[in-house]
C-alpha cells in the first residue's frame, strides 16, 4: 500500500499529520468500538429505512467540517467496511456511503443534495473568505440548478451558488473550452522549446518541479492572463508551498499554531488582489483577441465573467473574490499537474510501455508539429487513455463531501436522514481486490501500477479492469478458450490492438465525483494531462533515476485528490535523434 507521509510540522516545505491538531482534535474519538463489526451492526440498527429514521436530523455546521475531517482520516481502517456506515460525533452522524450499487445511487440521486456545506468549509478554511461573504453563502437555499428550489426567497442576483456553478461549467465545457486548450497549448508549446535540452543526457533534480513550473505557469497564463505571474515571479513555488499548507487549514488550526500556513495564504491573497487592482485599472474592451476570450489583463473572458458576477454579489468585497481566485488557480493546478507528473513518469520507467506508447503516437497521425495536436485522434489512442485512468484509479484520493436536503434520501435499503452530512471516498473503491482485475495470477495487485488495466483485447476473457470477467473467476473451459485466443492474437498482430474500456466501473472508478455535481475540469483535465504527456514522450527521452522509495506517495494529502511523491524524482532527459 502507498506509505505515509512523514510526520513533521508544517515549515512551508514539507507536510504531514501534525501532532498538536492530533492532540485537539483526535482526542475526541468516534463513539463506536473500533471493531468493524460494531461499526456495521451499528450502522445496521439506525440506517436502515424505518419510519423513525427519517426524523433523525444532523446539526453538524461547516464549522464543524476540520474536526469531521480529522476523524474520518485518521480512521481511514474504518473504510474498509462495504457498506453505507454511521459515524457519531458527540451528538451528531456523519454518513459514510459506500458500495457501488449504493455510490451509483448517490449520484443518481444528487438533485436531492446540497453542496454549500463543503463550499463554504472550503473558502473559509482554506481560501480565506471574509465572513460577511460567506453569510451570502449560508443563506443561499435556492440550488445550483437554473430553476431556485421550492420556497427559497433568495434574491436572482445573489444565487451565489447557481451563478458561480453556472459560469465555470460555460468555461469548462462550452465553446471557450477550445480556445483555453489553444492558449494553453501555444504556451506549453513555448516552454517546452525555451528548456535547454540537447540530444546529449543531462540530468535534472526532480520530476515533479520540472512539471509545477513548466506544466502549471501555462495554465494559470491561460486562465488569468500574465500579470499574476509577473506580479509575483515565484508564484508557481509558492503555489506548492499553500498546497502543503492546506491539510493544516483544513483542520481550522488557529494563525499562532500554523503561522506560516496563513503566511503562505496572505502572500497570495495579496497578490490576486493587486491582480485584480491593476486589471480593472488597465482593461479596455479593444485590447480583447479576435475571439472575444483572451486580454492581458483579465485573461479570457471566464475571469471577466466572474469579475462581473463578484461585483453583482451583495455582500462581496475586493477580499472576497481574491479569496474565490485563490480557490480557482489553486484548484487549476493541485490535481492536473501531478497528474501530468505521473503518467509521465509511468511511461518513462517502462521502455516496453514507453515503446508502445510513442509507436501509437508515431502512428496516430496526431502530431502536426510542437504546438498544435489533434485533439479528435489524441483522445481515442487506447493505451495512453488506458495509462491516464490507471493513475487516477491509484493515486487520486479524495473525500468528496455533501449534504442531503430537507427531505432526506432513500438509497436502496438504507435512509439518509435530512440535512445530514454524507462522505464519499474514493480510496476503497479505487483500490477494491475484490473488484478490480488483477491479472490471471493476480501478478498486479490493485496498489500496483498496471498500464493494461483498462484495456481489452476483444474475446480474451481476463483483460479489462474488472476482475468479474477474469481467467482466475472463469470456468475450466474459459481459461482454455483464453489460451487459444491468446496464441492467435499473438501471431495475428492485426487482432493485438487494445482497446480502452471504462466497462462495469460506475461506482468503482469516480475521479470527478459524479451526479451533477460531477468535476466541471474533466474535459480540461483530460485534454490537457494527454496532450502534455504526448508531448513529452515524443520530442524527449527521459529515464528515471528515483528510488521506490521516492517515488511512494506522500499521504499526508490523502483526502484532497492527486497525491504527490513523498520524495524528489530525479531524472535524465534529452531530445529524441
Amino acid at each position: 500500500m502507498p506509505k505515509k507521509g512523514k510526520e513533521r510540522e508544517f515549515n512551508g516545505e514539507g507536510t504531514g499529520p501534525y501532532e498538536a491538531q492530533k492532540r485537539i482534535y483526535i482526542s475526541h474519538r468516534v463513539e463506536q468500538d473500533r471493531n468493524l463489526g460494531n461499526w456495521n451492526n451499528n450502522m445496521i440498527q439506525e440506517s436502515k429505512i424505518s419510519e423513525n429514521s427519517g426524523q433523525l436530523a444532523s446539526s453538524i455546521s461547516s464549522d464543524d467540517l476540520p474536526l469531521l475531517l480529522s476523524v474520518v482520516l485518521t480512521a481511514r481502517w474504518a473504510l474498509r467496511e462495504p457498506n453505507p456506515f454511521a459515524l457519531t460525533i458527540f451528538m451528531s452522524k456523519i454518513y459514510v456511503v459506500q458500495g457501488a450499487e449504493n455510490i451509483i445511487q448517490f449520484w443518481k440521486k444528487s438533485q436531492q443534495l446540497a453542496d454549500t456545506a463543503s463550499q463554504i468549509f472550503c473558502l473559509k478554511y482554506l481560501f480565506g473568505m471574509p465572513e460577511k461573504a460567506l453569510q451570502m453563502y449560508l443563506a443561499d437555499d435556492s440550488g445550483f440548478h437554473d430553476k431556485p428550489n421550492y420556497g427559497s426567497k433568495v434574491h436572482p442576483s445573489n444565487r451565489v451558488d447557481y451563478q458561480t456553478h453556472s459560469s465555470m461549467h460555460k468555461f469548462m465545457g462550452g465553446p471557450r473550452l477550445s480556445d483555453f486548450y489553444n492558449r494553453w497549448r501555444y504556451l506549453f508549446a513555448r516552454r517546452l522549446e525555451n528548456i535547454e535540452v540537447t540530444d546529449e543526457w543531462i540530468e535534472m533534480p526532480d520530476l515533479m518541479t520540472f512539471f509545477d513550473s513548466e506544466f502549471a505557469s501555462p495554465l494559470i497564463e491561460a486562465t488569468c492572463g500574465p500579470l499574476l505571474e509577473q506580479i509575483n515571479p515565484s508564484l508557481m513555488r509558492d503555489l506548492i508551498t499553500y498546497g502543503r499548507a492546506v491539510p493544516y487549514l483544513s483542520k481550522g488550526l488557529p494563525r499562532w499554531l500554523v503561522p506560516k500556513a496563513y503566511a503562505i495564504r496572505d502572500k497570495l491573497l495579496a497578490n490576486i488582489k493587486e491582480w485584480h487592482s491593476i486589471a480593472r485599472q488597465s482593461f479596455d474592451a479593444a485590447c480583447v483577441d479576435q475571439h472575444g476570450d483572451s486580454d492581458p489583463y483579465w485573461g479570457s473572458e471566464f475571469i471577466r465573467s466572474r469579475q462581473a458576477l463578484f461585483e453583482s454579489f451583495h455582500g462581496f468585497d475586493g477580499d472576497a473574490a481574491a479569496a474565490s481566485d485563490l480557490g480557482l488557480v489553486w484548484a487549476l493546478t493541485v490535481n492536473i499537474v501531478p497528474t501530468s507528473m505521473w503518467v509521465t513518469l509511468d511511461i518513462n520507467r517502462d521502455k516496453e510501455l514507453s515503446a508502445k506508447i510513442r509507436h501509437e503516437l508515431d502512428t496516430s497521425g496526431c502530431f502536426d508539429n510542437l504546438s498544435t495536436i489533434d485533439l479528435t485522434k489524441l483522445l481515442t489512442l487506447p493505451r495512453l487513455q488506458g495509462v491516464y485512468a490507471e493513475t487516477l484509479r491509484l493515486r487520486f484520493q479524495a473525500i468528496i463531501a455533501r449534504r442531503t436536503n430537507s427531505e432526506g434520501m432513500e438509497l436502496n435499503n438504507w435512509r439518509l436522514p435530512r440535512d445530514s452530512v454524507i462522505l464519499v471516498a474514493t480510496n476503497p473503491a479505487h483500490m477494491d481486490p475484490n473488484v478490480w482485475n488483477t491479472g490471471e495470477d493476480n501478478q498486479y495487485p490493485v496498489d500496483k501500477f498496471w498500464a493494461e488495466r483498462f484495456l481489452t483485447y476483444g474475446q480474451y476473457p481476463s483483460d479489462g479492469p474488472i476482475s468479474g470477467i477474469s481467467v482466475v473467476q472463469a470456468s475450466k473451459e474459459k481459461a482454455e478458450e483464453a489460451v487459444i485466443i491468446e496464441a492467435a492474437i499473438n501471431n495475428n498482430p492485426e487482432k493485438s490492438a487494445p482497446s480502452f474500456t471504462m466497462s462495469n466501473t460506475a461506482g468503482h472508478w469516480f475521479p470527478y465525483g459524479g451526479g451533477s455535481r460531477i468535476c466541471p475540469g474533466r474535459h480540461i483535465a483530460k485534454r490537457a494531462v494527454l496532450s502534455a504527456t504526448a508531448t513529452i514522450t515524443k520530442i524527449f527521452d527521459i529515464e528515471i533515476l528515483a528510488s521506490d522509495e521516492d517515488m511512494a506517495m506522500d499521504g499526508s494529502g490523502y483526502g484532497f485528490g492527486m497525491q504527490r511523491p513523498i520524495g524528489k524524482i530525479p531524472f535524465r532527459i534529452r531530445k529524441r535523434q
